[in-house]
């Protein structure tokens, strides 16, 4: 048995501080650490926290605030300097992370006490600019199929579709009716390939927190977590994470 306590989305040391973290086996980040469009200065705040929290191994992902963590967007800058200057920094936050007590996954996995955990910062396309952004359909199957097929702890940014990933009216778009905004081609994953599955952690969407247990098939069913910790409009809603046990 793992303890395992997951929190996502803290957007910035201020709401970091105000977390209580107890003690556990796995301590899981899903994405955005970064208060906006993340810097080396934001990463390094970030990692003094998280390496001092009492947990036997912490593991993390970047979401799609965390910009100097995808070398894709840093290689997209439309010019030589700015192309440059992402790049230094994204070198920079990649010696940064070696020098921590902490386990970076980016479509990676890690083993710990025979449970398979597997990491990856994407979400489906929105907006404009965003780190770890993949359109959905073909390019982000692509990223999904990269997941092993024995995992048993999935950690993304994006919910999977139909899991806590409601929005508010605030942020709906004209002529939109569907207030789901997770992955679809997520969802088909787990239920047609990854028969280990026992948890899936996620973030990115903040109007809905927490665990659910919820079913995959007629025989099968996952635990879904939302870890976000602050809302959209910058409120903190979690000071005690979720607490899972697998």
């Amino acid at each position: 048995m793992l303890k395992i306590v997951h929190i996502s989305d803290t957007h910035g040391p201020e709401f970091c501080k105000k977390l209580s973290i107890p003690e556990c086996d796995v301590l899981i980040f899903s994405g955005d650490y970064s208060p906006w469009r993340g810097t080396v200065n934001d990463l390094t705040e970030f990692l003094l926290w998280f390496e001092k929290q009492p947990a036997k191994v912490r593991l993390f992902i970047g979401g799609n605030h965390d910009l100097i963590l995808d070398k894709k967007w840093v290689d997209s800058r439309p010019d030589t300097v700015t192309r440059l200057l992402a790049t230094q920094q994204y070198l920079d936050a990649m010696e940064l992370i070696e020098k921590y007590d902490v386990k970076y996954l980016n479509n990676t996995d890690y083993v710990y006490q025979g449970v398979k955990f597997w990491g990856s910062p994407y979400s489906p396309t929105f907006g404009h600019d965003w780190a770890f952004n993949a359109d959905r359909g073909e390019k982000i199957q692509k990223i999904w199929a990269k997941i092993p097929t024995d995992v048993n702890v999935l950690i993304t940014h994006t919910p999977v579709y139909g899991f806590l990933d409601t929005i508010t009216d605030k942020y709906m778009k004209e002529g939109e009716t569907d207030y789901h905004k997770g992955c679809k081609d997520l969802l088909e994953v787990i239920k047609k390939r990854l028969f280990n599955l026992k948890l899936h952690c996620c973030g990115h969407i903040h109007d809905v927190v927490g665990v659910v247990l919820g079913h995959v098939s007629d025989k099968r069913r996952v635990l879904f977590s939302n870890g976000a910790v602050v809302s959209n409009d910058a409120t903190q809603m979690i000071t005690n994470p979720l607490i899972i046990t697998i």
